[in-house]
């Protein structure tokens, strides 16, 4: 990394510092008082610089403090006064805030100084009184001793100070508080003044030393000062440490009344640390030069340290301080001293000290250089001094040995660790980086490893430093313990269990092997066999691994093992043993000499097998790799060593272990890995190869088992490459698939579905099962090499799962999955047959993936002999004449079969429709199974046709059977033929007969009528049974010829007898004034006997029909779907004259019910009831009806007399209802309209079900 050269400039060119006291004393500002009475504008410069450090640069950022100071402000400018008492702690502000507004409230030369900085605050100034009309009164209780002063005296000799006048009348004991206080306010009235400000300084320091009555008296005071502050324009500020309720023990009811009036909220808080020094240490001689050097820092250190996350505006603010300096002095001095006092000290001090002067302006003050400055302070304080003394003490003197390459660095490391711990803070190593600037000179993220290393060196070799565990997602911490001084106890009782160690410890051993646990190198698993899954030629295998001596393999116990593995009960392909850490080239030189003396031909083993066996042999240890297993073991043992936990000593040296334990498991976990990685790999006794020239240090245990694996089977599976698949989908649910496929398409020639395209491609091509063309992949026969294979694991046992487990052990090496595939295929090519558990043929179409769990046994697959197959040739030819004749072999006798068989499933189709079809037509046309006697005859042939294939047959016993039942028939074609003519006319021709049928039935004539005869003959020819067949073309053009007809008739017929002008004829009827008395009569209804009939018209014209598509409709049934009349049928309607008769007769009988007895009188006693208000229409309706002149009485009829006939003629009842039992359901409720008018309904209904005509009498 290519470093910039250091800057030129200096830090003092950039900045300049102020003159400034860390402390306001309230003795400065008296004498700034002084100064500011005897000047004028413009003021000396000692005065402007000072009234701009307290005024201008006075902090109210914060919101408590900024809360305060309003609040007082605008008091001020309030008519009635009011007391203020202030709480913050030591260095918050408080002699400021009291000499701020000493200032602004007694000089108005003051005002414009603090609003430059503080323009918001104008508005509240104006409307405070004017300065010359307010007697300020500042003093602080540290001038008085609590024990022999009373603040009543104390606050009337200050403010007598200020009255020289009267000094003498204020200080007279003899006068009450009340009358001293009137004085007071006469007094200052006489002067000129209207308001006055006491700001009273340190006042609960004062309270605090009271004994209890002369803290009641001062308590007692104080309320009084309170009370007549809001009796003028009379102010009270006054500061305290405490709140009020923690100064002492008052009386309740006093601390009640000082709280009532005085406000007690003010609280002010710390100001900020950056905003301090920026106001009254450091001053910016130019802030865009400043900038430019915030950036090039920014820029350098994110070029040192990569994750250095402070930015331009962070670098600016806080220079020439590293911004977590200015963090964490904040936390240092605020927890031990002087917050602000130890801040803007060390700030003040640092950048006034020579070696300042001379520092470049490119390096910023750094957190530990805090810790130089408040050394003497540290040591000095009775709860740090042991951090000094014990911790720097003792890397002071042994940092050099700790870290030799920058002890300086180690020094400063340690000095920021030792004011985490003062702050109560942690940082994690990359904080820890950044704050120190850790350029060491080291590439990319190397500077955070450095650290990182120097820390934990501190904690394992050094004292006082321990590491916390993080959170999840930050890293680890590490902070001072004054309680961790171990390692030296440690290394003496981890140097005594090591000398106990042998040279060839097998507990050094063991305990190497635990730490390897993880999936990249399970080392610790190895101890006992353990079989793991790896990948060869896109085939998943089992490989057996094992940690053990090599040297305790001898010859026979190389030979179990190959025959363990060549077993075809075993799941495993081969075994990797991983050898001991010691005796490395002593296991190798046994390793080959006993693989050598081995022969597996004397076993019955094929010497193939020999390959299956690898050994995996680590590096030589160097001396201190072979102490740190020492040493880790050591520490293990230690861990469980029960005397330990006795004492306090041995608990902390437990937990230091036990803490130390994970990092030097991880340590101990990869200086295994690189032994093995680094060591050797042999394949056998044949091959040997460095293991790091077959996998990097980095990849897992899983990557070199794959390549171990692809050294040794080629050895032991020396034909599979060939087969293998191209890609890594091997699997199963895939394979499954594969072979159903298979099973039902798998016929050389046929072309595979494209659903099973990549499987095809990636399992069959490989296999040479499938071949690829331009149309497509094209299933093949199976390759002889694959059929050879499985029979001859068909001669070692016929069981399937035999079959697979002897596959996957020959030199083939198939995986279950492909042997599946080959053994399908071979099954579909009729090569091989299978049966199931209860030894019977499966036919191919029930066969099931995965064939192991349906298939029990294989036998090898029957072909037809030479004069069989030239049989079965003829005999297809002459059934099939388009069928190619084939050679003989497995491939071809699958295709004979499977087109006889594909051939019976169509003839099987059209038999079923054909006999379906005819049995419908028998039944539905009512015919006799007779009349077609040479169709169920031909069913019968074709019948026997089918049951001559057997598909669940294999294809050479099928053939066979098929042969030699067509010998027997010598005369089937010909029936087939007959069949086939037969049911194809049944199939096509049946439905369209059926509703003929229907159609001709339902067609009723009468007799007379020309189509009578045509319907009569063509249902007859339609039910006379097989005969239609032949005479079809004739019949069928019958039944289009009387379909014309009848339509044109029928339709013609219809429009007859719904001719809308009878409609019309009706239709005026209803408009007569006939109708319209009737009408009237009918609302009379339910009052008389009498009831009048249905509309009679409405009768009538709902027999009228007028379908709009009836010609289309006819075509599909010979009624009219509306009103259901065929041809020929009348529709029977009265007459306009009959219905006219009709509607005057029952006139006639309505008039006559009213003129009986019972009605006539109801309407007389009606009409009297209504007297004078009876309309004269009823008057002269009662006297037609009593004359018995009814044409009178039906030319008075109207609306109006009906209905008060109505009302006459209905029965009324009189009931009465109590209007108490009303108010009582409705009394004292809020209800909605339609709430109360349900009641009143129900309160006046009753269950009585009134109507409108009934009376009701109210009680």
């Amino acid at each position: 990394m290519n470093r910039p050269q250091p800057s030129t400039r200096r830090m003092l060119d950039l900045i300049s510092v102020r003159d400034f006291s860390p402390v306001i004393h309230q003795v400065e500002t008296d004498g700034l008082a002084r100064r500011l009475k005897a000047e004028r504008p413009p003021f000396s410069d000692a005065t402007q610089a000072q009234l701009s450090a307290l005024l201008e640069h006075y902090s109210i950022d914060e919101d408590l403090n900024r809360a305060a100071f309003d609040s007082i402000l605008t008091g001020l400018g309030k008519e009635r006064g009011k007391g203020y008492l202030i709480n913050g702690v030591f260095g918050a502000g408080k002699s400021h805030l009291l000499s701020v507004l000493r200032l602004l409230a007694g000089y108005d030369d003051t005002r414009p100084v603090f609003l430059s900085a503080h323009p918001l605050y104008a508005a509240a100034l104006d409307r405070t009184a004017p300065p010359a009309q307010m007697l300020v009164v500042p003093f602080s209780l540290d001038d008085y001793s609590g024990r022999d002063h009373d603040l009543e005296n104390v606050f009337w000799r200050e403010t007598a100070r200020n009255l020289p006048d009267v000094a003498s009348q204020l200080a007279d004991r003899s006068l009450s508080r009340a009358d001293r206080f009137d004085y007071f306010t006469e007094t200052l009235q006489q002067s000129g003044r209207v308001a006055a400000l006491w700001l009273v300084d340190e006042l609960s320091t004062f309270l605090a030393s009271k004994d209890y009555s002369g803290l009641q008296n001062d308590a007692s005071f104080l309320q009084f000062v309170g009370q007549r502050c809001g009796a003028g324009r009379f102010y009270f500020v006054g500061t305290t440490q405490k709140s009020v309720e923690d100064i002492g023990a008052f009386e309740p009811y006093i601390l009640e009344q000082i709280k009532d009036r005085f406000d007690t909220r003010g609280t002010l808080q710390m100001a900020g640390t950056v905003r301090l020094i920026r106001g009254r240490v450091v001053a910016i001689n130019d802030e865009r030069v400043l900038r430019q050097q915030a950036e090039e820092l920014a820029v350098h250190w994110r070029d040192v340290l990569p994750g250095f996350a402070e930015g331009v505006e962070d670098i600016q603010s806080s220079y020439p301080f590293h911004p977590a300096t200015l963090q964490i002095l904040e936390s240092v001095v605020s927890r031990f001293f002087s917050r602000t006092r130890s801040a803007l000290r060390f700030a003040h001090d640092l950048v006034n000290s020579p070696p300042f002067r001379a520092r470049n302006s490119d390096r910023l003050v750094t957190p530990d250089e805090i810790f130089v400055y408040f050394l003497p302070d540290i040591a000095a304080h009775p709860e740090l001094r042991r951090l000094v003394d014990e911790v720097y003490a003792w890397y002071e003197q042994h940092v050099a040995a700790l870290c030799p390459e920058d002890p300086e660095f180690g020094l400063r490391l340690i000095r920021l660790l030792v004011l985490l711990k003062i702050g109560n803070l942690q940082l994690s190593v990359d904080q820890i980086a950044h704050a120190l600037l850790a350029d060491l000179r080291l590439p990319g993220e190397a500077n955070y490893g450095f650290v990182k290393y120097l820390l934990e060196k501190f904690r394992t070799e050094g004292n006082y430093i321990t590491r916390l565990r993080s959170r999840a997602g930050e890293g680890d911490f590490y902070a001072v313990d004054l309680g961790i001084r171990i390692n030296e106890a440690v290394r003496r009782r981890v140097d005594a269990v090591m000398a106990t160690f042998t040279d060839t410890d097998r507990r050094v051993e063991q305990a190497a092997l635990e730490c390897c646990t993880g999936e990249s190198f399970p080392l610790a698993e190895l101890r006992r066999s353990t079989t793991f899954e790896v990948w060869w030629e896109n085939t998943q295998r089992k490989l057996l691994c094992q940690f053990t001596d090599l040297r305790s393999l001898d010859p026979a116990e190389l030979t179990h093992w190959v025959g363990t593995i060549s077993d075809p009960a075993t799941h495993e392909d081969g075994a990797l043993f991983a050898g001991s850490l010691y005796g490395v080239e002593a296991q190798r030189e046994q390793w080959i000499d006993n693989l050598r003396s081995i022969s597996p031909s004397r076993a019955g083993i094929d010497g193939r097998w020999v390959g299956s066996l690898a050994c995996l042999l680590p590096r030589e240890m160097i001396h201190p790799e072979r102490e740190r297993l020492r040493e880790f073991t050591a520490c293990r043992l230690l861990t469980q060593d029960p005397s330990l936990k006795d004492n306090r000593r041995g608990r902390a040296i437990l937990d230091r272990l036990r803490e130390d334990l994970p990092g030097m498991t991880g340590e101990i976990e990869r200086l295994l890995r690189d032994l093995y990685m680094q060591g050797e790999a042999m394949i056998g006794h044949e091959m040997s190869c460095r293991t790091a020239e077959l996998v990097d240090t980095e990849q897992s245990w899983l990557y070199l088992l794959d390549t171990v694996a692809r050294q040794m089977f080629p050895r032991v599976y020396p034909s599979f490459p060939k087969f293998a698949p191209r890609q890594r989908i091997l699997s199963a649910a895939g394979s499954n698939q594969f072979v159903t496929e298979i099973l039902r398409d798998g016929l050389p020639g046929n072309l595979a579905s494209p659903a099973m395209d990549r499987v095809a491609r990636g399992i069959g091509v490989p296999l040479r099962l499938v071949g690829e063309l331009r149309r497509g992949l094209q299933y093949k026969p199976v390759p002889a090499e694959l059929v050879v294979a499985c029979e001859a694991a068909l001669e070692i046992s016929p069981k399937y799962r035999d079959v697979e487990r002897s596959l996957l052990k020959s030199p083939l090496g198939l995986p279950p999955e492909l042997t599946q595939i080959v053994v399908a295929a071979m099954i579909r090519q009729g090569q091989a047959l299978a049966f199931d558990s209860e030894g019977a043929v499966i036919a191919t179409e029930e066969i099931r993936a995965p064939l192991k769990e349906g298939v029990a046994t294989l036998r090898r697959g029957d072909l037809l002999t030479e004069s069989e197959w030239v049989a079965a040739s003829e005999a297809l030819a002459a059934w099939f004449p388009s069928t190619e004749a084939l050679p003989r072999s497995f491939e071809c006798q699958e295709k004979y079969w499977a087109h006889l068989c594909g051939w019976r499933e169509q003839l099987l189709a059209q038999y079923q429709q054909a006999a379906t079809s005819l049995n419908q037509l028998l039944e539905q046309t009512g015919q006799s199974p007779v009349q077609w006697q040479e169709c169920r005859e031909a069913l019968t042939h074709a019948q026997s046709v089918i049951d001559s294939v057997s598909p669940a047959a294999p294809a050479s016993e099928g053939l066979r059977q098929w042969v030699s039942r067509r010998a027997a028939t010598p005369d089937a074609p010909a029936l087939l033929e007959g069949f086939q003519a037969r049911s194809g006319f049944l199939v096509d021709n049946t439905n369209l007969l059926i509703r003929m049928t229907r159609y001709l039935r339902d067609a009723l004539l009468p007799t007379e009528h020309s189509l009578e005869a045509k319907r009569a003959e063509l249902l007859c020819a339609l039910t006379g049974g097989e005969s239609i067949m032949t005479d079809w073309p004739r019949i069928w053009s019958a039944l289009n010829g009387f379909l014309s007809d009848y339509i044109t008739a029928s339709v013609l017929w219809h429009r007859q007898q719904n001719d809308p002008r009878k409609v019309a004829e009706y239709l005026r009827v209803k408009e007569s004034a006939l109708w319209k008395q009737r009408e009237l009569l009918r609302q009379l209804e339910g009052s008389i006997s009498f009831r009048f009939n249905v509309d009679p018209i409405a009768a009538v014209l709902n027999t009228f029909c007028a379908y709009p598509q009836l010609s289309e409709a006819l075509a599909r049934s010979p009624v009219c779907p509306q009103c259901g009349k065929s041809l020929g049928a009348v529709a029977h309607r009265p007459t306009v004259e009959e219905t006219q008769r009709h509607v005057r007769q029952e006139v006639e009988r309505a008039v006559g019910t009213l003129s009986e007895d019972m009605c006539l009188g109801a309407i007389k006693r009606y009409a009297k009831e209504l007297g004078d208000a009876c309309p004269r229409c009823l008057t002269a309706m009662v006297d037609a009806l009593s004359k018995g002149e009814p044409e009178a009485f039906l030319a008075l009829l109207s609306a109006d007399s009906v209905k008060h006939a109505r009302r006459a003629l209905l029965p009324r009842r009189r009931v009465t209802r109590q209007v108490g039992h009303l108010h009582f359901l409705l009394a004292g409720k809020v209800l909605p309209k339609r709430a109360v008018m349900a009641e009143v309904e129900t309160w006046l209904d009753g269950d009585e079900g009134l109507r409108s005509e009934d009376e009701v009498q109210f009680k």
